[in-house]
């Protein structure tokens, strides 16, 4: 049996805890056999004061357009040249990139989606 329960430590909550830390999370996993795990993250990666690799970017990228209906290999091209790998792309090779993301092959279910919001 499977059993979770989130608690909203205090600790955490304190003014200055949430200047120094805005998203911090901790987490305690107790096992059957009585021992437990405990771990701390005062700031999710990606946040500035731990900002992701160009490497971990690029794969989040591909992830969310391959979620769209993107192939790898596209998904890949669109963040190289968005990522400036080769110098600084122009505002017209942004636009470009932003149209062909746009025309993704779940785009036409996107557009029906929010047509009837």
């Amino acid at each position: 049996m499977k059993k979770i329960i989130e608690v909203v430590a205090d600790d955490l909550s304190t003014e200055q805890m949430r200047e120094k830390y805005p998203e911090s999370a901790r987490l305690s996993v107790s096992f059957k056999d009585g021992s437990d795990v405990q771990g701390f993250c005062g700031e999710a990666y990606g946040m500035p004061g731990r900002p992701m690799s160009d490497e971990d970017l690029k794969g989040k990228f591909a992830d969310c357009l391959s979620f769209a209906g993107h192939t790898l290999s596209s998904s890949q091209r669109y963040a190289e040249e968005l990522l400036c790998s080769n110098g600084k792309p122009s505002v017209r090779n942004i636009l470009d990139i932003v149209t062909e993301i746009w025309k993704s092959p779940c785009s036409d279910a996107m557009e029906g989606k929010y047509a009837s919001a």
